[in-house]
């Protein structure tokens, strides 16, 4: 994890939200469960203590919003996807694909926003948020 909160606060113009605190984490959760989407993944929450919500090149990772109006907020955008497997829960996406995790795989994937297949499967959290974002490792711009 060390490895991606550096990376991401080495990327020029990105914007990020205030880090999350435990009671909305928990309180996402909870809201997660009662709309039937898997917990969030141990990873993502430890993301979500650093950066709650990324905007980086048209890319974005969800966010949480208490008061549920940030426009990022994991919950709300699960909803507008129309997310209907309970083993998958939205994590980002950018202009073409969707960052999910599975829980029952154990694994972020990489999904196409037309047809929803699954492009890419990753075991970890910091190569999913690579792609999704389009960091490079030696340069670490936008690839685009």
């Amino acid at each position: 994890m060390q490895n991606l909160v550096k990376t991401i606060s080495t990327l020029e113009e990105i914007q990020y939200g205030k880090p999350a605190s435990t009671k909305e984490i928990i309180q996402e959760q909870k809201a997660l469960q009662n709309q039937g989407y898997p917990l969030l993944p141990a990873e993502y929450i430890e993301l979500l203590h650093h950066y709650n919500g990324i905007l980086y090149n048209n890319a974005a990772l969800y966010g949480i919003s208490p008061l549920g109006d940030f426009f990022l907020d994991i919950l709300k955008e699960n909803i507008l996807i129309n997310n209907s497997d309970p083993n998958k829960i939205y994590l980002g996406d950018n202009d073409f694909d969707y960052l999910a995790y599975n829980q029952r795989e154990h694994s972020y994937q990489i999904i196409d926003k037309e047809d929803k297949e699954v492009l890419h499967t990753y075991s970890d959290i910091f190569s999913a948020v690579k792609h999704i974002l389009k960091i490079n490792d030696d340069i670490q711009q936008y690839l685009y």
